[in-house]
């Protein structure tokens, strides 16, 4: 039973969590060697062997098929002089340090340390806002003062939300549950490149029902535009 992997993301790599470096024959084959090996130096009948495999047999008996109904593009809050040292003034000790940190290799130039201090900057945030040590106005502020980090050294995506007509727990909870990765691609448009970048949120009401992360270590997959952007355009769907 189990132990037999698929290459979700085609590569056929050992280095990725979402794929296999051997073929169903090379698997087929081991096991079989292996056994054979151990009944003969044992003087024993080769067995029939049954393999109840799991995943491997059962994922590729569907494709799950869900619309876009709409999309949204997100905009940080813009942060004054004034509410900017306001908020600093509530930072704790390491999130100040790393705002420190950011604002110096800002002002010298370094980008790839500022990107890097920016989102450690972002995560102390978080957790100081799950401390209750920071509000929910600050926490925005945090978003921000981040965004405008990104842009100004160009790092900055213009990443839509994409709203589908499914529920992520009940669709797919082993994306939520235990970060397994999935194949997604448009099924409608095919004949267009995509011209954005999305990430998928789901209808229901709860904020952890979104997929931001995709195979290749993507945070964000390449999509195409709605018919009347910004409004529900629906009648685009992808497969999963």
């Amino acid at each position: 039973g189990g132990g037999l992997g698929i290459d979700y993301d085609g590569s056929k790599s050992p280095d990725s969590d979402v794929s296999v470096a051997y073929t169903l024959q090379e698997y087929a084959s081991a096991v079989v060697q292996t056994v054979k090996f151990v009944c003969d130096r044992k003087g024993v009948r080769h067995p029939v062997i049954c393999s109840e495999s799991g995943r491997a047999i059962v994922s590729h008996h569907s494709v799950l098929v869900f619309e876009a109904v709409s999309a949204s593009t997100y905009e940080a809050p813009h942060v004054s002089s004034p509410g900017l040292l306001s908020f600093v003034e509530h930072l704790g000790p390491e999130a100040y340090a790393d705002y420190r940190n950011l604002y110096t290799c800002a002002i010298q130039g370094e980008y790839e340390s500022c990107l890097s201090y920016t989102d450690q900057f972002k995560q102390r945030c978080v957790e100081q806002f799950k401390e209750g040590t920071l509000d929910i106005e600050q926490l925005a502020a945090v978003d921000g003062v981040c965004e405008f980090v990104s842009k100004a050294v160009g790092a900055s995506d213009d990443v839509r939300t994409f709203h589908v007509n499914l529920s992520v727990f009940t669709s797919v909870p082993d994306f939520w549950g235990i970060h397994q990765l999935f194949p997604i691609v448009p099924i409608h448009r095919l004949d267009e490149k995509p011209s954005v970048r999305g990430v998928l949120s789901d209808l229901t009401c709860d904020s952890d029902g979104k997929i931001d992360k995709f195979i290749g270590g993507e945070s964000s997959l390449p999509l195409h535009t709605l018919e009347g952007e910004g409004k529900c355009g629906g009648g685009y769907y992808l497969g999963m």
